[in-house]
């Protein structure tokens, strides 16, 4: 089996328990796709409490019994998007950026180019999860989901920020003081960009934050480099 494919399920099954998802994903190519369409729009322009199944169903042209019958109800209906979602971004991701070697910086903006592509690659997935990450009406269980994804990234940044070569780095710095002041920028960073977006950002949205991202690493650069 491809790669690709066992990572994604791997991030679903994570995601979505013990929930049983193979009747939805038996049904046709066309069917199942129309059904995730019709999902994705009501869950970006609307937050999770006023979505209405009513509205997916009445899109996807299907009844609301055979969508409780893919899913279980609203939430299992969410986790599923939520693990398409993030399997198949993290994969993206993961295939587009070597995490390992050359300088920090560079990994940095290598990993912030390597998101803006998977963004526009999967541009109705980025719209949910950045309706996801700000929705204040999920229930515990899913807003856990989300922490936990965001907790992930950060994860990652630190995992970047420790690469620091110490060499590079101008006479006098501490090599861990510098990594704990690159990651809490990004962290920072982060933090805005997540404060500022909308489910509604375009391509020229995202390439904007991007590159005011790069310019503080540029300047960081500058800073703690010989």
């Amino acid at each position: 089996m491809d790669e690709k494919l066992d990572i994604t399920q791997a991030f679903r099954f994570a995601i979505a328990g013990a929930r049983d998802y193979s009747a939805f994903e038996r049904i046709e190519a066309e069917k199942r796709q129309r059904i995730l369409q019709a999902a994705y729009q009501e869950f970006t322009v609307c937050d999770f409490a006023q979505a209405s199944t009513n509205v997916i169903v009445k899109t996807a042209n299907i009844s609301k019994g055979l969508l409780f019958h893919y899913f279980g109800d609203k939430s299992g209906l969410y986790r599923y998007l939520l693990a398409n979602t993030i399997g198949l971004m993290t994969v993206d991701l993961q295939q587009s950026t070597d995490f390992t070697g050359g300088d920090v910086f560079d990994l940095l903006k290598q990993t912030v180019e390597s998101k803006l592509k998977t963004a526009c690659q999967y541009p109705r997935e980025t719209a949910f999860l950045v309706r996801a990450v700000l929705d204040k009406t999920l229930p515990e269980d899913l807003a856990q989901l989300i922490g936990g994804t965001v907790a992930n990234s950060y994860d990652m940044m630190a995992t970047l920020t420790s690469q620091l070569d110490a060499e590079l780095l101008k006479p006098g710095l501490d090599r861990q003081q510098a990594c704990k002041i690159i990651y809490y920028v990004c962290e920072g960073l982060s933090n805005d960009v997540l404060k500022d977006i909308s489910p509604e950002i375009d391509w020229q949205d995202w390439r904007n934050l991007t590159s005011e991202v790069e310019e503080y690493f540029e300047l960081l650069r500058q800073l703690f480099y010989r």
